[in-house]
């Protein structure tokens, strides 16, 4: 039984690891109004579902990834190679041998 002043809405928690505040509903609200609980959740806001006072689920917005959502708008093309792809080859003169090339290179790298 409720006294006078009481009511039945649920309280607004502030929980410092979604950096939002986070409405609790009972289940039944849940199974009423779905759409209505979904909408709030899309425009950011958590949700923590009850039973019989008893927290048992909470729905949180999705993160965006950066990247999906810049593909999304048109502003980045995904890539079409897939890995792996072949390495770009130098070009190599043809009248020394590797192992003078080797020792050419090892050589410009001594002190």
């Amino acid at each position: 039984m409720r006294g006078y002043g009481q009511t039945t809405a649920a309280p607004l928690y502030y929980i410092p690891y979604y950096n939002s505040f986070m409405d609790r509903i009972p289940i039944r609200s849940l199974n009423q109004d779905t759409a209505g609980v979904l909408a709030r959740v899309e425009q950011g806001e958590t949700v923590e579902i009850t039973n019989r006072g008893r927290p048992i689920a909470r729905i949180v917005p999705v993160d965006v990834d950066p990247l999906e959502e810049l593909v999304r708008t048109g502003a980045l093309t995904p890539p079409t190679v897939t890995l792996p792809f072949a390495m770009p080859t130098g070009a190599q003169p043809a009248d020394q041998e590797a192992g003078d090339l080797i020792s050419a290179l090892r050589d410009e790298e001594r002190w």
